[in-house]
């Protein structure tokens, strides 16, 4: 048994909402793209956060050749270890300042196929940072602090995927359908005030051989404990001091993404993809327009200015249920930090630290 491919890229693009909550948040980094297997037989997904996150993200593998034979087991397991740092690492910075960052997280599902088509699953994942840095990992927002993250939960995801529920004859494609349910179990999410999250998407996948192409659209829903980010004045009450506890920085209410994937199987054991994400945030504040409002002052319901990257990935597979992989991903706005134009998804190139590019690589192992 193994969970649909849209299942698995799904819990991959949760780490892009999940991990940022906040509205404001739009050009940090999020979870890796997932392309799409190029056939039933490719090499396991990557194991990621995001996104996105996230959900936690966990790689799983093609079924074995008795299972496609017809005596398959309906309960499944995976497990992923993945290791990522940004570009910030190799560029030179004066002073001590130290903008690169190194994080580790583990991730961990089990799945269950009630039947050939519709499968439920649960995920769970751990994460640590690795170094001091001022450009925290993406999960804990971009915090300025270098003091070093303790190990902590990621976001708990219960999801059930529906594969293939409907097909377009001659040009064959597939269309499949996923829902899913985070809950705050990060550190992140328990900072932002984050309820609960529901996410249904739509995908859809075409095979030719060796190719197949995807594209997935997914609607985030946040239900907030607060519409805009509270500071625990218990924990840290020199922050309250002057303005209070409310930091007027909205939460996101709904989230909007759109994912587009190739991937080419070079080999049996060999294959690699290439993936577009597109995303933007929408706030769960409404700011007054009255008299006492500023020409000048943000009004209404906020919009985020909208991010996008790619991933480009190369993955081995070492055993039948064994794979490993090496990626680049880069998240960035949509727009230069000026505001005049956009901006391109394959490289950070507004700053001089380039720290919105970013690498990894994955061991996965499923049952």
């Amino acid at each position: 048994m193994v969970l649909s491919r849209s299942t698995i890229a799904l819990a991959a693009i949760f780490g892009v909402a999940s991990t940022g909550v906040a509205l404001g948040q739009d050009n940090q980094e999020a979870a890796p793209a997932v392309a799409p297997e190029a056939t039933t037989s490719a090499a396991p997904a990557e194991a990621t956060a995001d996104p996105v996150t996230t959900g936690a993200n966990v790689a799983a593998t093609a079924k074995p050749a008795e299972e496609e034979a017809g005596d398959k087991f309906p309960i499944s397991a995976s497990l992923g270890v993945t290791y990522r740092f940004n570009h910030a690492n190799v560029v030179e910075t004066e002073g001590d300042a130290n903008f690169g960052y190194h994080f580790m997280w583990l991730d961990a599902s089990v799945g269950y196929d009630i039947t050939d088509a519709i499968s439920v699953g649960a995920a769970l994942g751990v994460e640590k940072e690795l170094s001091d840095s001022y450009d925290r990992a993406p999960s804990v927002g971009g915090s300025s602090s270098r003091t070093i993250r303790q190990t902590q939960l990621r976001d708990v995801s219960l999801y059930a995927g529906w594969a293939k529920f409907a097909t377009i004859p001659v040009v064959d494609i597939s269309f499949s359908a996923d829902a899913g349910l985070d809950f705050p179990t990060s550190k992140a999410s328990e900072a932002a005030g984050t309820l609960l999250v529901a996410y249904p998407s739509l995908s859809a996948s075409w095979k030719w051989q060796d190719l197949g192409i995807s594209a997935a659209f997914v609607y985030f829903y946040y239900l907030n404990e607060n519409p805009t980010v509270q500071i625990d004045c218990e924990a840290a009450p020199q922050n309250c001091v002057v303005a209070g506890k409310d930091t007027g920085n909205p939460n996101a209410l709904h989230t909007l993404l759109f994912q587009t994937a190739i991937s080419y199987k070079i080999i049996d054991a060999l294959s690699v993809s290439a993936g577009y994400l597109l995303t933007n945030s929408y706030g769960a504040a409404e700011f007054p327009n009255d008299e006492f409002t500023s020409e000048y002052a943000q009004s209404g319901t906020q919009a985020g200015v909208g991010s996008h990257g790619t991933d480009f990935k190369v993955t081995y597979k070492v055993f039948e249920n064994t794979s490993i992989s090496a990626a680049m991903g880069t998240r960035r706005s949509l727009y230069t930090n000026d505001g005049k134009d956009r901006t391109q998804p394959f490289f950070d190139t507004d700053s001089n630290l380039h720290h919105r590019t970013y690498y990894y690589f994955t061991l996965a192992q499923s049952i």
